[in-house]
């Protein structure tokens, strides 16, 4: 598929590629190419950077998280280093100047083609386990592919994400779908322990090694060999320590605090944080070398709200594990509820809406059905917010007088689609269709926007 604004140039390519023996189409705008997308994914995608209607580069992160998402080839007419650059780092396969010659389009295909091709194999070839990690939605998808890779490989990973969205759960998945399965799964929590205490409860001390220690102390290091060591809040290791754990993760050698002799450990590192790390080495808070030597590879949590889809099955899951440790008949919600739990922003995400369902359980009693009213206050407060704000936008400059009569009222579920619809059609006026100034003034994602308008029926 090409979305390029240049009729000429993609007749050109469509020429190329379909006499190559592939079935080829095109768009000239990013909207009808997303729309495009959605219904009928292509394998390979040639994508422009200046369209009518927005930024090809800025489209990749929305384009990656379509259902089997196509092999981003980037088109220009202007090359721009910097541009190139983006594109590279949003995990595009190319970046290929309109001005050279027609076999860079050809090659670029035939190679995007292979990989494609050799990363389905794998796939198919390494079925993944994932007990607890719940969710179907596109960026879960994506987080679970490179779980795969993790786990295939001995490289450090570093997990990043907010609070609650499960780093730990994530990383548990590596190591229970590598070859180190076998061995230990030692967890670190970095930012629970006294600066003092990080150097021997990693590597371990000998008795009277400092004041206190009455007895020699065996290393989580050492615990860990032949399996994983997961350093969560990585971002709090003591900056002072932290040379020290670059030449042990570097050689697999350490030196317990206090003995003379250095002990070998073949473990297999995972870190996670939510903190921003390379601001953190810029500002001389955290190595350079060590950030480097971490971030061999990298997988990105998303936030609860950013994966909407997903609430209502984690809640699902939740209840029915409940019920089964404490034989009893699972709660059910009702579709009120669900919507609720939709509405809600999530701020403290998975760990949160884990929280709060323990709280209405409680709330709820013996009775099995959970409806709005179980919900903790605050929630409650927020969705009623949002829905006040929402109506003031919709129904602006309306008088009291011009509402709808009691014998116009709709089912709720019905009232709030319909609301949403409104919503987006006078935030695309108010932003004139610009998709930047729509997410900047509706506080929302550019994937979740495009998911919503998609949803809608709206260009």
């Amino acid at each position: 598929m090409i979305i390029d604004d240049d009729e000429q140039i993609c007749l050109l390519l469509s020429k190329i590629f379909k006499g190559m023996g592939f079935e080829t189409n095109y768009q000239l705008t990013l909207a009808s190419g997303l729309a495009q997308l959605s219904n009928t994914p292509p394998e390979v995608l040639f994508l422009d950077v200046n369209l009518p209607d927005g930024d090809g580069i800025e489209a990749i992160e929305t384009i990656r998280q379509f259902p089997d998402a196509p092999e981003i080839i980037i088109i220009t007419a202007d090359e721009n280093a910097d541009g190139a650059a983006i594109a590279m780092k949003s995990k595009a396969w190319d970046y290929i100047s309109k001005r050279g010659s027609i076999d860079n389009f050809k090659f670029a295909l035939d190679r995007a083609l292979k990989y494609r091709k050799q990363r389905q194999q794998n796939q198919k070839r390494l079925p993944l386990s994932r007990e607890g990690i719940i969710g179907t939605s596109a960026r879960i998808g994506q987080c679970l592919e490179k779980v795969s890779k993790a786990a295939a490989s001995d490289l450090p990973v570093v997990i990043t994400g907010e609070t609650g969205t499960g780093k730990e759960l994530f990383s548990k998945a590596i190591h229970d779908n590598s070859q180190r399965a076998g061995g230990e799964f030692v967890v670190v929590d970095c930012a629970a322990l006294p600066d003092h205490l990080v150097e021997s409860t990693l590597f371990g001390h000998t008795k009277g090694a400092f004041t206190g220690a009455d007895r020699q102390k065996i290393g989580l290091m050492a615990l860990a060999d032949k399996g994983t060591l997961f350093l969560d809040e990585v971002g709090e290791l003591p900056l002072t320590l932290q040379k020290k754990f670059l030449r042990a993760l570097q050689e697999k050698k350490f030196r317990p605090v206090g003995s003379k002799d250095e002990l070998h450990s073949d473990f297999r590192l995972i870190c996670a944080t939510h903190r921003d790390l390379s601001g953190m080495v810029a500002r001389k808070q955290f190595r350079e070398d060590l950030y480097f030597r971490l971030f061999s590879m990298e997988i990105s949590l998303p936030s609860l709200k950013d994966r909407e889809n997903d609430v209502n099955h984690l809640a699902e899951h939740h209840l029915a594990r409940k019920a089964r440790l404490s034989d009893s008949i699972p709660h059910d919600m009702s579709d009120e509820f669900k919507e609720e739990l939709l509405c809600y922003s999530w701020p403290g995400n998975v760990r949160e809406l884990i929280n709060s369902l323990d709280l209405v359980c409680s709330e709820a009693g013996e009775g099995n059905r959970l409806f709005p009213h179980h919900l903790p206050a605050h929630i409650r407060a927020f969705n009623i917010r949002e829905r006040i704000n929402a109506r003031k936008e919709t129904h602006q400059g309306i008088p009291p007088s011009a509402e709808a009569p009691c014998d116009r009222i709709r089912p709720f579920k019905t009232h709030m689609e319909e609301a949403k619809k409104q919503y987006l059609e006078d935030l695309l006026s108010c932003s004139r269709g610009n998709i930047k100034e729509a997410c900047t003034r509706s506080g929302l994602s550019r994937g979740h926007l495009y998911r919503l308008l998609q949803k809608f029926g709206l260009k």
